[in-house]
């Protein structure tokens, strides 16, 4: 009776043992294990109100080691890991409490939370919306839970817009600035200047070029194709063909080098205004596609320059995009406008005249080279945030991973550790804790 230990299975039980059946020992077992479960978890519900998470997360962890099918004990370490900032270690626990139990609501806010904590806002607000669903839609803190992820959408959003505006400010602040400084370098060229026949050649050059302004006509519009009248759309697209050329020359323009940038505007592509009217831009991609389809066209490239032709109308189709595209081409023929004008005020070499039309052709090109820009940085832009959205997602999935393998070596080395000799001393150990506070139990019961 001193020594409580369970003895041995090839050894004979004691005396007082062997009048009890052996199904009452095993019960007897089980309850110990159940007893140092219990205890531990118990432990880890204490250390985690005292905000002690760590050790709360290593009662939970041996509680886990006796249980490892208990899902309560995955969402109780999982919140524990979260109060102590390890995020992917939550979700993992949370995941598994979900898998053990996929009926249990507080499994998917525990999910949520931790989704939540990693930016993941659209993902945790399904879980917690499935919580919602499993509950009845009574779940408070799947409700809250929902909020919060519509809130922080809404704050990304708007730090987002708030870069964007910044960064717009900041560039007319510099483009303000930069005149600034021209304005002040010219002032200052035309004080030091004391030859007053330069001043007067100088006058009476601008005085030249703004009576050629005032001369000259205005220039005419963009071009558009205007709408048939008498004739028939087979006659219209007829004519477009006889404008487009031969095939090997519209496969060269639409395939140059660098052409997956250049082609990011559809409206290049097709070669057309972009102030096109849908019917207008349907009648040239028919026209092309008579023109260069492979199933009409010999050339060894045609279906490529075919895919181009057939991803802009796909794009131009949508009301929504077209219009889309249509506000960036304007931003870049603005921004085209005002490098044009930079570029003719900071000139170091005398101005020259530009006839009108030569004029019409430095602005269109500035214009052309900006458009491209503005395509090509949000390309560029979208295929950056790509890249970190697949780069985070590997980061995750081996943080996961990782932390998989280790639960996996912990379970294994647990289920060595109950299958060696090492489990029988210690709950023989645990029994006799339990014995000597069990007589004390004892004792002051018999007081009361």
């Amino acid at each position: 009776e001193s020594n409580n230990k369970p003895p041995p299975e090839s050894s004979t039980p004691p005396t007082i043992a062997s009048s009890s059946p052996p199904q009452e020992e095993e019960e007897e077992e089980k309850q110990e294990w159940e007893i140092q479960l219990l205890a531990s978890k118990k432990a880890g519900d204490t250390a985690f109100q005292s905000s002690n998470f760590t050790l709360a997360i290593q009662h939970y962890t041996s509680a886990l080691s006796l249980d490892p099918s208990h899902y309560i004990l995955y969402s109780n370490r999982s919140a524990a890991y979260l109060s102590n900032h390890e995020k992917s270690r939550a979700l993992t626990d949370a995941k598994e409490c979900i898998r053990l139990n996929p009926t249990w609501p507080k499994g998917y806010n525990r999910a949520g939370a931790a989704m939540l904590s990693l930016g993941r806002y659209g993902a945790a607000r399904e879980m917690y919306q499935e919580a919602l669903t499993l509950d009845g839609g009574k779940n408070a803190v799947a409700k809250k839970g929902v909020a919060m992820c519509w809130e922080e959408e809404r704050r990304v959003k708007v730090r987002e817009m708030e870069l964007v505006k910044q960064r717009q400010q900041q560039q007319e602040e510099e483009e303000r600035k930069m005149k600034e400084e021209q304005k002040k370098e010219e002032e200052k060229k035309k004080e030091e200047e004391k030859d007053s026949t330069e001043d007067d050649l100088l006058d009476d050059f601008f005085n030249e070029v703004e009576e050629t302004n005032t001369t000259t006509t205005t220039a005419t519009p963009e071009p558009t194709t205007p709408e048939p009248a008498p004739e028939t759309q087979s006659n219209n697209i007829s004519k477009q063909l006889t404008k487009l050329g031969t095939p090997l020359s519209q496969i060269n323009r639409l395939l140059p080098p660098n052409y997956e940038w250049k082609n990011l505007n559809p409206f290049y592509v097709l070669d057309i205004p972009h102030t096109a009217p849908l019917d207008i831009i349907s009648r040239r991609y028919k026209a092309l596609s008579l023109l260069i389809h492979p199933d009409k066209c010999a050339e060894k490239r045609a279906k490529e320059a075919f895919e181009q032709v057939r991803i802009a109308m796909t794009l131009l189709k949508e009301e929504e995009k077209r219009k889309h595209v249509h506000d960036l081409i304007e931003q870049g023929q603005k921004q085209g406008t005002r490098d044009y004008q930079v570029s003719r005020t900071t000139s170091t070499t005398t101005p020259t005249l530009l006839s009108k039309e030569e004029e019409e052709k430095q602005l269109q090109s500035f214009q052309e080279k900006a458009i491209m820009k503005v395509f090509a940085t949000i390309e560029q832009k979208r295929r950056d945030v790509e890249r970190r959205k697949r780069a985070q997602e590997k980061r995750e999935r081996d943080q996961e991973e990782e932390e998989k393998t280790k639960v996996k070596k912990e379970m294994e080395f647990h289920k060595r550790w109950r299958e060696g000799d090492r489990v029988d001393l210690r709950v023989g150990s645990w029994r006799d804790f339990q014995g000597g506070d069990g007589g004390k139990k004892k004792k002051k019961s018999r007081w009361s």
